[in-house]
């Protein structure tokens, strides 16, 4: 299925997966952490994600200024 693909774009593909991988995992000690730390309340998972996709915007917005700046975008 894979003959003649180059093993680059599988790892790629690996990797690419991998930060998803981790986020996901570090939401599940957020809130296992949360539920010790609160005393049995649940932490809210609209908070949670709102918190991750602020990071998620700050960094993709940083990087982009920062490749657009050096004009690896076409702008």
């Amino acid at each position: 299925m894979l003959s003649g693909v180059p093993p680059l774009w599988p790892a790629l593909m690996v990797a690419s997966s991998a930060f998803q991988a981790g986020a996901s995992i570090m939401k599940e000690f957020i809130f296992i952490d949360a539920a010790t730390r609160l005393g049995g309340k649940s932490l809210d998972i609209f908070v949670v994600n709102s918190f991750g996709s602020g990071f998620q915007l700050t960094f993709t917005h940083r990087h982009f200024l920062y490749f657009s700046f050096y004009h690896f975008f076409p702008t």
